[in-house]
């Protein structure tokens, strides 16, 4: 338990969801403004972590189909900011280098079959295919900026919760 135990129970649910759906990776990486296909753009090497396995080839990505490649693109736009801090880059890293030296390629192939079970095109989720990509742009109410960081650690500390409660009820009656 505890909060390694949770830590380590992130990485391997992100490296399962990287395993599963390749696709995503690519468009995050654009959205966070690294350059994955032309060079080292941060202190990780994203091209040749890329170029090291077919499960991070565009033909894997696009073998997924439309509708993980319409929601790829949908996460990217409105979740890449979120990945653009170091730490968070530095995680996404960690778990695409578990999921490309340390899976085997059946596990790989085994998930790659069950995402596309999953996303196929009769999926209930292929309603989401509709959504236009213009229409995710900063139209959406995000939350504000002096509320802080909501992927800041201190926020999941149950001791700060009171701490935290307080602060927000106090910025609530300051800005109506």
């Amino acid at each position: 338990g505890g909060a390694r135990g949770d830590g380590d129970k992130a990485t391997e649910e992100l490296r399962s969801a990287l395993a599963a759906y390749p696709g995503f990776l690519r468009p995050l990486l654009g959205a966070c403004g690294v350059d994955w296909a032309h060079g080292r753009s941060t202190s990780m090497d994203w091209p040749g972590l890329l170029a090291s396995h077919e499960h991070w080839s565009p033909e894997t990505a696009s073998g997924q189909g439309r509708l993980v490649a319409h929601l790829a693109t949908c996460y990217a736009a409105r979740a890449g900011p979120l990945w653009k801090r170091p730490d968070l880059e530095a995680w996404l890293f960690e778990a695409a280098q578990g999921v490309t030296y340390s899976s085997p390629a059946s596990a790989l192939s085994s998930a790659l079959a069950h995402a596309w079970s999953v996303m196929g095109e009769a999926s209930p989720a292929a309603k989401y295919l509709e959504i236009p990509l213009s229409e995710l742009g900063d139209a959406y109410e995000q939350l504000p900026p002096d509320l802080g960081n909501v992927l800041d650690p201190a926020l999941l500390d149950p001791r700060r919760q009171a701490e935290l409660a307080a602060q927000m009820l106090w910025q609530r009656r300051q800005h109506g």
